[in-house]
């Protein structure tokens, strides 16, 4: 063997990817190494893979001397390979062996005897920095009495933690129940600064606070490894996937180390580069970062895992899957409702997932931002890159255990993952992967930024607090009102359905409504003038350009458009006739037609899409409901456009429009490197649509199956920014609604602020207090006396029974107390009107 290091700076390495087989090449590597007279440290990240290797080394070498040293074989595991160590140094003689050990083990050995005889095998790169929360609630004063501290001369805002007695770190680093509590944390802590390989660092402040006992509750410890432990061997290799994106590696590259590729081990791996990762489709749910806080936000009665571990089963549908997600988040109910096969959180070198074809890995292991800052600050390692390392490292690795990691493995494979960078990152690693977001992200609202991002003044404060609590109340009135099934024939005009003809007399009910299409057909007057036809000095009014308007079953609307499509002629565009899925009464405007004002139901949807890199096959794969689709007058091989009809329940403006706002929502996600070609421009329910003709270049009509469109679901599970569009754009908004909302938002503000024996309903003396000490702590100051002012007022009319010529009063009086006494009293009179 000739690897020997000439220099302690340089390590070698081996960088293949998940279920390449570096664990068998190393069995290989080191089998007929021992036999050739050396010997071989072996650093495995589990206790599992340990025995596993072990086992398959003394299957496959029997005769070669192989030790497995692990905490659940042996009490001490650094003692245990200081004594191997020692021992092959009398025993072997001239003869080889291998000693497989974990990681922590080797990291945290304080000797290893005759380390020049030693080629070690780091299987998997080691974990080389550390952060630990120290738990004091009861035995802080053992803390002071086992460590103190050395300010750290490179940031002053750590200190270097220091050992104080050691034999009570002795003690401490055996005795399990030493502090009490979190004392696994506690004996990890002591063992790495007692190894004396570890720098252990806490902030000096919090040191400050938990020796003066102003603050005892916990201590966090920072620690990092000194590379020095790696050195001095015969050799030291590192073998890992993905090995330039670990911690470890960009650890050892920030401390001066350099990385040279090893010349015989990794030359019996199955392959450099995974293969069949045009066979992976990787979905995700979110744009951000995928943390424990985003998991955990609530959203319909459900957590945000839970929505994503809901579309992960649909998506996989019947086939199995595996699995994992946070010990906690499981603890209590399986968000995937005890579907699929769990993953190990440590996959190293697990092969008995690799039958399965999928996996969903939504694993939230952000670090507290506290040790991206340690790190960055003492070690001097970009956040991003401890980002990546851990927690893209993680799903690496858990994703890699099913059959994408075998070659001739053909079948489609998907996996889930949280956040895009994290699906970006996987289809790098699998060259020809296709990243998509999950449909039923568009229900996931954008998560909240944690903490105030800007310092607001009181007042300022309170208009935020009063603008929040108004919009949530718009919504939810909103999706109260419009997550209904209308009766449509509750009008005052008359309208033909079937055969028969029904009117207010006649008309069905709630629970006879099925789903259909609500359809009024115009004259193209209607949108624009034929200029072809002299129309003589006699224009025909508004609403002689309606022609019929009807309720139509999904089957009889689809069969007129298919009859339209096979038998009408027309020699211009403007000839058709035009179709709008929603009735009218034209007595409420009379001067206008298919406008919001006359309005009265939609019902069914339509979708105008023009110049789309979709086919109708993929609208339908994104949108599973029943629909027809036809050409439209310029459709061309080459330019696509074409209409969807959906067929639905009764609905209102807002609902029909929020619907087809949420189908190009759903569009979008499904299909994001794609275009769309929807025109948003007719996206409201009154717009206009030229029914289907013979055309030289049309395709007939492809009518799919599918399931019922719900648009109370729809409406119920809305966006929050679809709402606000809706309500923004609604002609259903009146002024007494809003007048209505701002005094319930009122009371609500009262029952929060008032003492419990107040009387809510009937704010007095204590709102007219409250109201006055408000506006003279706030309003006098120089800018915003106006709107406080005008608060004072609004306070004193709607939420007292003062009679105005009191309030009047009120407000001269106070209005001595503005920047301005003279302009305030000027606005009294407008308060009234």
């Amino acid at each position: 063997m000739t690897d020997t290091n000439h220099r302690d700076n340089i390590f070698l390495y081996v960088d293949s990817p998940i279920g390449s087989g570096k664990t068998h090449d190393i069995i290989e590597y080191t089998g007929f190494g021992a036999i050739a007279g050396q010997c071989f440290i072996v650093a495995q990240p589990t206790t599992d893979l340990i025995d596993q290797t072990c086992r398959q080394f003394k299957a496959r070498f029997p005769d070669v001397p192989c030790v497995a040293i692990h905490s659940e074989i042996s009490d001490n595991v650094a003692a245990e390979l200081k004594k191997q160590t020692e021992d092959a140094g009398n025993e072997f003689v001239g003869h080889g062996m291998v000693v497989i050990c974990s990681h922590s083990g080797l990291i945290q050995a304080p000797f290893i005897a005759e380390k020049k005889n030693w080629h070690v095998i780091m299987d998997e790169m080691p974990q080389t920095l550390y952060s630990g929360r120290l738990s004091l609630a009861r035995n802080a004063h053992l803390i002071s009495q086992v460590f103190t501290i050395r300010d750290d001369e490179t940031n002053g805002h750590y200190s270097k933690l220091m050992i104080a007695d050691e034999n009570r770190l002795d003690d401490m680093s055996r005795d399990d129940n030493e502090l009490g509590v979190f004392s696994h944390t506690v004996q990890e802590m002591a063992r790495k600064i007692n190894s004396g390989w570890w720098r252990m660092f806490v902030l000096t402040n919090q040191w400050n606070e938990v020796m003066h006992k102003r603050k005892a509750d916990q201590l966090i410890v920072y620690g990092h490894l000194r590379p020095e432990i790696l050195t001095g061997f015969k050799s030291t290799t590192c073998v890992s996937a993905n090995l330039k994106n670990t911690l470890a590696h960009h650890h050892l590259i920030h401390d001066g180390y350099r990385f040279m590729k090893h010349k015989m081990l990794g030359r019996r791996l199955r392959y450099h580069t995974h293969e069949n990762g045009e066979l992976l489709t990787i979905f995700y749910a979110i744009n951000e970062k995928w943390t424990k806080r985003i998991r955990n936000t609530m959203y319909q009665g459900k957590s945000i895992q839970e929505l994503i571990a809901t579309a992960a089963t649909t998506e996989f549908g019947d086939a199995p899957f595996a699995k994992l997600t946070n010990k906690d988040s499981m603890r209590d109910k399986d968000p995937f409702g005890d579907q699929g096969v769990s993953l190990p959180h440590a996959a190293y070198g697990r092969n008995d997932f690799q039958h399965l074809h999928n996996a969903a890995v939504i694993p939230a292991l952000n670090p507290p931002t506290d040790f991206f800052a340690f790190v960055s600050n003492v070690i001097g390692i970009d956040a991003e890159d401890v980002y990546q390392a851990i927690y893209r490292e993680q799903v690496y690795q858990a994703s890699g255990r099913i059959s994408i990691r075998l070659p001739g493995d053909l079948n489609p494979k998907k996996i889930v993952v949280a956040d895009l960078s994290t699906a970006e990152f996987l289809a790098k690693m699998y060259p020809g992967a296709v990243v998509k977001k999950m449909p039923i992200a568009f229900a996931i609202p954008p998560p909240k930024s944690p903490g105030r991002q800007t310092e607001r003044r009181p007042q300022e404060q309170e208009l935020h607090r009063n603008e929040l609590a108004k919009m949530t109340m718009r919504r939810t009135r909103w999706k109260a009102k419009h997550a209904v099934v209308l009766n449509p024939l509750s009008t005052p005009i008359g309208v033909r359905y079937n055969t028969g003809i029904h009117d207010d007399n006649h008309a069905r009910t709630q629970n006879e409504a099925q789903p259909g299409f609500a359809i009024s057909l115009w004259d193209s007057r209607a949108a624009k003038p034929r200029p072809h036809v002299d129309y003589g000095l006699g224009h025909m009014a508004y609403k002689n350009n309606l022609i019929t308007q009807r309720f139509y079953t999904t089957e009889q609307f689809f069969d007129h458009l298919m009859v339209c499509a096979e038998t009408k002629y027309h020699a211009e565009k403007h000839d058709n006739d035009l179709v709008v899925t929603a009735l009218f009464d034209l007595s409420k405007d009379p001067g206008r037609g298919h406008t919001k004002k006359n309005h009265v139901v939609s019902q069914g949807l339509m979708l105008d899409l023009e110049n789309t890199d979709l086919t109708p096959e993929e609208i339908h794969a994104a949108l599973p409901y029943a629909m027809l689709v036809y050409a439209s007058w310029n459709h061309a091989p080459d330019a696509p456009r074409y209409r969807v009809c959906i067929p639905t329940l009764p609905m209102s403006y807002d609902a029909q429009e929020a619907s087809r706002r949420v189908l190009v929502r759903l569009l979008e996600l499904a299909y994001p490197d794609r275009r769309i070609g929807v025109d948003r421009g007719k996206l409201n329910p009154v717009s206009l649509m030229y029914l289907p003709c013979v055309r030289p270049e049309m395709f007939l009509p492809l009518m799919f199956d599918g399931a019922e469109f719900d648009h109370i679901d729809i409406v119920r599970s809305c966006p929050p920014d679809i709402i606000d569009e809706v309500i923004s754009k609604s002609p259903l908004t009146e002024p007494e609604e809003e007048a209505a909302e701002a005094a319930e938002v009122k009371i609500a503000q009262a029952k929060a602020k008032a003492p419990p024996s107040s009387d809510i309903n009937v704010p007095g003396d204590w709102v007219r207090d409250r109201a006055i000490k408000t506006w003279q702590s706030r309003g006098t100051i120089k800018g915003p006396g106006r709107m406080q002012f005008w608060s004072l007022a609004r306070s004193l009319i709607d939420r007292t029974t003062l009679s105005h010529g009191e309030i009047r009063q009120i407000l001269w009086e106070q209005a001595g107390h503005a920047n301005n006494p003279s302009e305030r009293r000027g606005e009294i009179d407008a308060f009234f009107k």
